[in-house]
């Protein structure tokens, strides 16, 4: 580490674990169940970030926080299941990352908002702004099936083997989460029928 930086190591995986290993102060326990999850899953975690995010940059920084958040998480309490809180908390650190890049892309796409019907542009910013708010209040677990499923790709087995979940629980999750949404996106059509 140096200046408080961590390094990459020569396979541009991400920061060295001996660094992690360091910075535990030598105590085994939970902090070393860390530090053999970012071993485990740093590169699949990467990969189904950069599935969502679209992009490796952006991956590997929302990996990074994702790790220090379950790092410091782990220090207040013991969390049972280290993998689904690092899974979970990356989701929405993603669903935020997305966020951001929507404020950002309507600067953007107010040059092209001027060649197009004004109307028909608000509407569609309100009914997606009204999807990702549905996404956003859904329970963890149903966030996080429907983010596995819609943004990354996973089929309803790969979600319940990784979530430790049934198949008739991910369905569940699903239904739960595309009702919300679908809900939501009556709420925004209202009026204009």
């Amino acid at each position: 580490m140096v200046n408080g930086v961590v390094g990459m190591t020569s396979t541009g995986r991400g920061p060295r674990t001996t660094q992690l290993r360091v910075l535990t102060g030598g105590r085994a326990s939970a902090r070393s169940r860390v530090v053999d999850l970012y071993d485990g899953t740093y590169s699949e975690l990467c990969r189904f970030l950069q599935r969502k995010l679209g992009n490796r940059q952006d991956a590997e920084d929302v990996a990074q926080d994702a790790f220090e958040r379950m790092w410091k998480a782990s220090e207040k309490d013991p969390i049972d299941d280290l993998r689904g809180y690092l899974f979970t908390t990356a989701n929405r650190l993603a669903l935020n990352h997305v966020r951001h890049g929507k404020v950002v892309g309507r600067h953007r796409a107010s040059e092209l908002a001027s060649r197009a019907e004004p109307e028909r542009i608000l509407a569609g910013r309100d009914r997606l702004d009204r999807a990702w708010e549905a996404i956003a209040a859904l329970p963890d677990r149903s966030c996080h099936v429907f983010l596995m499923h819609r943004f990354a790709g996973f089929t309803y087995r790969e979600i319940a083997k990784h979530m430790g979940l049934s198949k008739k629980s991910v369905e569940y999750h699903m239904k739960l989460a595309l009702a919300a949404i679908a809900a939501a996106l009556h709420a925004s059509t209202e009026g204009f029928e």
